[in-house]
C-alpha cells in the first residue's frame, strides 16, 4: 500500500475509534459525577493522572524502541528486531513490577498527601493499590507488543482494537454503576478487565503483523536497546509530565479532589479531541526517520509543510467549536450535576484549554521532523525551562491567589505560544526553510479557515442561542458543514484536492476489484 494511503486508512480507523472515545466520555462522565460526587469523580481523576505518569516512568524507552524498530523493520534485519522486542519486553516486566509494588507501598502516603477526605480514605487507598499498580502493569507489558504494530505503520490495527476495548470498558462500567452496588470497586474492575483483553488483542494482532515476531526472554541483550535515546526522551516525557499531568496533582494538593473534580470534565473533550486531530501527525515520525536517514531533505520539507497545513486545518474546527459554545455545551451537559459557579469555572477550563489546543495544532509536524532528525537535544532544552515554569507559575496561581482552578491552565497556554513560536523558527533553520515560505504555505489558508468559520460560528451562537441537546446538534451541523466546505475549497489547494480525491478513487477501486475476485470465485 502507498505512503498517502496507509496514512489516510490509519487516520480514519484513529477518528473511529476515537469518536467510540469521545462518545463513551459524553455518556459515562454526567453518570459518574451523579454516582460519585464531585470529590468521588475527583479521586479517579487522581488515579488517572498516576497512570499517566507512565510515560515518565519508562526513562522514554517506548518512543526510542519504536524509533529503532522501524530502522530494523525498514531494513529487513528480522534479529536486530525479535532481539530489540525481547530486551524491551524484559525491561518492561521490571518497570511494571516495580510500579505495581510502589502504588502498593506508597498508597496510604498518596491520599494522605493529595487531601483525599477522610470519607474516601479507603478508597483511595484501594483504588491505588489494586486498580492503578495492576493497570501500570498492564500498560507497561502492553508497551513494547504495540511498538511492533506501529513500526510498521499499522496504527490502524490499534485504532481497531481501542475502539473495541473502549465500547467493552463503557459497557462493563455502565453496567457496574447502573445495576450493582459495587461503585468504586465495580468501576475498578472493569478497567481493569478492558486494559487486560486489550493486552491480549494486541499481542494477538502483533504475531501476524510485518516481520515474524519471536518471544524468547533469553535473546534479550540490553546493550541493544537505544538507552542514549531514551534519555533525551525521558527528558522530554518530563516535559509532558510536568505542563500536563501534575495539573490534578497541583489542584488536589491544594483545593482537594473536587476541583480536580471539575477539571477533569472541563478537559476530557479536548484530550479525547486531540488525538483524533493528530491522527495523521502521529504517523509522521516512523516516515520522517526513514526520510532522514536515506537524507531525502526535500521531502522532510514536505512532511514539514503540509503536515503542518493539514493538523492546523482539522484543529481549527475542534478549537472553535470547544472555544465558542464552551458555556452551552457544560450548561446541557452537566447542568443536572453542578451548580451555576460550578458550570461558569468548567466553561472558563475548556475555553482556555481551546485556545491552547489551537496553539498545540499550530505547531503542525515540527516534533515528527526534529524527532526524525535526532533533534532531541534542542527539544529538551527548549522544553524543560518551559516546562519548570509552567509547573511554578501554576502553583503561584493557584495556591497563592484567588485564580482558582482555572490558574493550571493559563501558564500551560503562555508556555505553549512561546514553544511553538521558537520550534517554527528552529525547523526553518535545520531544512533550510525561510521562515516566510513556511508560514505563506503551511499558515496562510487555515488561518482564513479560521477567521471565516469563527464568523460563521459566532453568528450562529447569537442566532440558535443553544441552550439545548437539539439546537447544539444543529449548531454543531451548521458549524462542521461550513468548516468542510472551508477546508476543501479554501484550507486545499487544487492539488491537494486532487491528491484527496486520488486516494479515494484508489479505495474504491480496491474495493471493487476485491468484490470481483469474490465474484468470480
Amino acid at each position: 500500500m502507498r505512503t498517502s494511503a496507509r496514512i489516510a486508512l490509519n487516520a480514519v480507523s484513529r477518528w473511529i475509534g476515537l469518536g467510540v472515545s469521545v462518545v463513551v466520555g459524553i455518556v459515562i462522565v454526567p453518570i459518574m459525577l451523579y454516582q460519585f460526587g464531585k470529590d468521588g469523580y475527583g479521586l479517579l481523576g487522581i488515579c488517572s493522572s498516576l497512570l499517566a505518569l507512565r510515560t515518565l516512568l519508562d526513562f522514554g524507552l517506548r518512543a526510542a524502541v519504536t524509533r529503532q524498530l522501524a530502522a530494523a523493520s525498514a531494513a529487513g534485519d528480522h534479529e536486530q528486531f525479535n532481539n530489540l522486542v525481547n530486551s524491551a519486553l524484559v525491561l518492561y516486566l521490571l518497570f511494571g513490577g516495580a510500579a505495581a509494588l510502589a502504588c502498593w507501598f506508597l498508597a496510604p502516603m498518596i491520599v494522605t498527601w493529595l487531601k483525599v477526605p477522610f470519607a474516601l480514605l479507603d478508597k483511595g487507598v484501594f483504588l491505588i493499590r489494586f486498580y492503578a499498580g495492576p493497570s501500570f502493569f498492564l500498560v507497561f507489558v502492553t508497551a513494547p507488543v504495540s511498538s511492533v504494530l506501529t513500526s510498521n505503520d499499522r496504527f490502524d490495527l490499534l485504532n481497531y482494537i481501542d475502539a473495541g476495548t473502549q465500547v467493552l470498558r463503557a459497557t462493563g462500567v455502565l453496567l457496574v454503576l447502573t445495576v450493582t452496588p459495587w461503585g468504586f470497586y465495580g468501576w475498578a474492575g472493569a478497567e481493569l478487565f478492558a486494559s487486560f483483553v486489550n493486552l491480549l488483542l494486541v499481542a494477538f494482532v502483533a504475531f501476524r503483523v510485518g516481520i515474524p515476531l519471536k518471544i524468547n526472554l533469553r535473546r534479550a541483550r540490553l546493550g541493544t536497546l537505544p538507552l542514549r535515546t531514551s534519555a533525551h526522551l525521558f527528558l522530554l516525557s518530563i516535559n509532558d509530565q510536568i505542563s500536563m499531568s501534575s495539573d490534578n496533582f497541583v489542584l488536589s494538593y491544594f483545593l482537594g479532589p473536587a476541583a480536580v473534580g471539575l477539571y477533569e470534565p472541563a478537559r476530557l473533550l479536548s484530550r479525547r479531541l486531540r488525538p483524533l486531530i493528530d491522527s495523521v501527525k502521529d504517523q509522521l515520525h516512523p516516515l520522517a526517520t526513514r526520510r532522514f536517514t536515506e537524507g531525502r531533505i526535500g521531502q522532510l520539507q514536505a512532511i514539514l509543510i503540509e503536515g503542518t497545513k493539514y493538523r492546523l486545518l482539522m484543529g481549527i474546527g475542534a478549537c472553535l467549536g470547544l472555544g465558542i459554545y464552551a458555556p452551552h455545551m457544560v450548561k446541557v451537559w452537566l447542568g443536572g450535576s453542578l451548580g451555576k459557579a460550578e458550570l461558569h469555572t468548567v466553561s472558563s477550563i475548556m475555553i482556555l484549554w481551546a485556545a491552547t489546543d489551537f496553539f498545540t495544532y499550530a505547531g503542525g509536524s515540527q516534533w515528527p521532523v526534529l524527532f526524525g532528525m535526532k533533534e532531541f537535544a534542542f527539544l529538551v532544552r527548549l522544553g524543560l525551562p518551559l516546562s519548570v515554569l509552567n509547573l511554578a507559575a501554576s502553583v503561584l496561581l493557584v495556591g497563592f491567589t484567588d485564580v482558582g482552578v482555572t490558574g493550571v491552565v493559563i501558564p500551560t497556554l503562555c508556555m505553549e505560544i512561546c514553544r511553538v513560536a521558537v520550534t517554527y523558527w528552529y525547523c526553518c533553520r535545520c531544512l533550510a526553510i525561510s521562515v516566510l515560505h513556511y508560514f505563506r504555505e503551511a499558515y496562510i489558508r487555515p488561518l482564513i479557515v479560521l477567521i471565516t468559520l469563527g464568523a460563521v460560528a459566532e453568528a450562529t451562537r447569537h442566532i440558535l442561542n443553544p441552550d439545548t441537546i437539539a439546537l447544539l446538534v444543529v449548531s454543531a451541523t451548521i458549524c462542521a458543514f461550513a468548516w468542510m466546505l472551508l477546508c476543501w475549497f479554501v484550507g486545499l489547494r487544487s492539488a491537494d484536492r486532487k491528491q484527496i480525491l486520488a486516494l479515494l478513487y484508489g479505495a474504491d477501486r480496491r474495493r471493487h476489484g476485491v468484490k470481483s475476485v469474490y465474484a468470480a470465485n
